[in-house]
């Protein structure tokens, strides 16, 4: 080999050990449009994996009928709504809800009742809510079937040989009840007593106890420097009895 044929072969190899760049023959855009592909499949997968989950969430059916009736009319409109007009009564399993006006929604399992005021200004089929054993007394309420939960306006309930009374309560699943600005009282004029507790907060546990926040008595609308920073009513009954005794006889 001659001298500058030699020095021409190691030019050529000095060159091929610089850096290598690779370029992707034309057919690999064939796999790009099948990753594209890949992906727009991953994208339908997980659609259908979301419309699946959204099916499992929709509410379900109730676990037994809903039987109801009214003495006036029953009028279905949009929206699976049904209106109970005149001595309206709903039953479902062990709970029982009458009033003179009964709303119900049936897509999300929901009523809602109120009485009416009449021709002379009298107030009129009031509801009364009962679940189990264990009677309400409102002025309009709003109650989930599935949930066994709901809002009350003016409760009253009787609580051993007392009521509790209730402007605004939370009603819990598991038949308690949570208020403010409660009162108590063995008054049977529970409307407007004569002596009550009155209580800033309080849970009412039916045919149980009542445990409050602050309290303090209250006799002929006046507040007594009597109060207590908190109290369970079971314990508290028979001193509530003794005190409202001495106030209004003694």
């Amino acid at each position: 080999m001659l001298p500058y044929e030699a020095m021409a072969q190691r030019r050529r190899v000095r060159e091929l050990k610089g850096p290598v760049v690779y370029s992707p023959p034309k057919n690999d855009s064939l796999r790009v449009d099948t990753l594209k592909n890949d992906t727009l499949k991953a994208n339908v997968l997980k659609a259908d994996t979301l419309s699946a989950e959204s099916v499992k969430k929709k509410k379900q059916p109730l676990d037994a009928p809903v039987v109801y009736s009214a003495n006036d009319s029953i009028v279905f409109t949009q929206g699976g709504f049904a209106h109970l007009y005149g001595d309206g009564k709903v039953n479902y399993e062990n709970i029982e809800l009458g009033a003179e006006i009964i709303t119900m929604n049936m897509d999300s399992s929901t009523v809602y009742a109120r009485g009416v005021i009449d021709s002379v200004g009298v107030e009129k089929g009031k509801p009364v809510f009962k679940d189990g054993e264990t009677p309400y007394e409102t002025k309009a309420i709003r109650y989930n079937f599935k949930s066994k939960k709901g809002f009350i306006n003016n409760v009253v309930t009787q609580q051993g040989e007392g009521y509790v009374v209730g402007n605004n309560a939370k009603k819990g699943a598991n038949d308690e009840l949570f208020m403010e600005n409660g009162r108590y009282t063995t008054c049977d004029h529970h409307d407007h007593p004569h002596f009550y507790m009155q209580l800033t907060k309080a849970k009412v546990r039916p045919k149980k106890n009542v445990v409050t926040g602050p309290a303090y008595l209250v006799v002929e609308d006046v507040p007594l420097p009597l109060a207590v920073p908190f109290f369970l009513l079971s314990v508290f009954q028979q001193l509530f009895f003794g005190l409202c005794h001495a106030e209004l006889y003694g």
